[in-house]
């Protein structure tokens, strides 16, 4: 009958349903006892079992039965339960982790290993991004935010969180657009982060804040942002940096009705542009930057009256936009 009741909190613990392995994984029983255990369960009517060990699973017929043997259980087992399972998922399940890093979150979390459930909410917050699925991202990151609370302030907790703080912007971006509110909050405390733990200012960071800035109308600010990143590539030798710093420089000097001022920086990072770096800029912005570029210079020029030469530009990245396959620059 013990060996019952812990076989049935156990797997309390690992979830509603759960297999024969990763039951086997954090009791370390011998396969007689677990069995004996197990058929004592499905016996009593407190699980379905499929299958026959070692490729058997396990589902409580009824979620509140299940809630009620695992309050049974004191928070010191409960913890001690949540760790072991924990580290048999990382060890004896590395497909499952990688799929449902929020599965190994929850369990560190109860366990009390806090420091390993927050990383394991950012990697599931990234896991969600990846698969577009924003909503879930955001409710992932926010929990990592939360826990931060229970870390002990330093270096470390501040690195956690501008982690946590980026993906969530990202997120937040897709799904409310870059001029949100809360989008420019994130941006500010990255940027606050960055200064704490002497980190020096990330490119999405700088970058975030300045599409931020610039979508809202707020030129001045996204001028100052265009020429933080110009100014960091140029001190780093950083070729795409210094091109990405020209293209926002001349955007936002266009928006600003200095139209010479414009061509000169659109000129420039068009010279600077390397077709080999394209994931460093596409890891930023959907948007190819040469054809960016490209159209904002086609711009200018008609409002300086070269008519012919903004239709010859616009003409030249409109083809290569289509050849491209992008949508987004055709529909500019």
């Amino acid at each position: 009958m013990i060996l019952s009741c812990f076989g049935y909190l156990v797997g309390r613990g690992i979830g509603r349903q759960f297999s024969y392995e990763l039951l086997a994984a954090v009791t370390g029983l011998d396969t007689k006892t677990l069995g004996d255990a197990l058929d004592r369960l499905a016996d009593a009517g407190l699980v379905f079992q499929q299958g026959s060990p070692p490729n058997a699973s396990f589902l409580f017929k009824h979620a509140l039965v299940q809630e009620a043997a695992y309050g049974t259980l004191l928070r010191g087992p409960r913890q001690n339960l949540h760790a072991r399972t924990a580290i048999a998922l990382e060890d004896r399940f590395p497909e499952t982790v990688a799929a449902r890093s929020e599965l190994l979150a929850q369990h560190y979390a109860r366990a009390g290993m806090i420091e390993k459930a927050v990383t394991n909410w950012l990697r599931a917050g990234q896991q969600a991004i990846e698969r577009s699925a924003m909503v879930e991202a955001i409710a992932l990151l926010r929990k990592g935010l939360d826990q931060l609370s229970q870390l002990s302030e330093g270096a470390q907790r501040q690195e956690h969180e501008l982690e946590l703080q980026l993906a969530l912007g990202r997120a937040l971006m897709a799904t409310r657009g870059f001029a949100a509110p809360e989008v420019g909050e994130i941006c500010a405390r990255a940027r606050q982060l960055c200064d704490q733990i002497n980190r020096p200012q990330s490119v999405p960071v700088l970058f975030s804040e300045w599409v931020h800035h610039f979508l809202r109308a707020e030129l001045h600010q996204a001028r100052q942002g265009a020429e933080e990143m110009l100014l960091l590539g140029e001190d780093q030798n950083d070729i795409p940096l210094m091109g990405l710093g020209l293209r926002t420089l001349g955007m936002a000097s266009f928006c600003l009705g200095d139209f010479s001022g414009c061509c000169n920086n659109l000129d420039r990072a068009l010279a600077l542009y390397d077709p080999s770096q394209l994931a460093y800029y596409t890891a930023l912005s959907p948007s190819d930057p040469y054809l960016v570029a490209r159209l904002w210079l086609a711009r200018t020029l008609a409002w300086h009256g070269h008519l012919d030469q903004a239709r010859t530009d616009m003409a030249t990245a409109l083809a290569e936009a289509r050849r491209l396959g992008h949508p987004q620059i055709v529909g500019h």
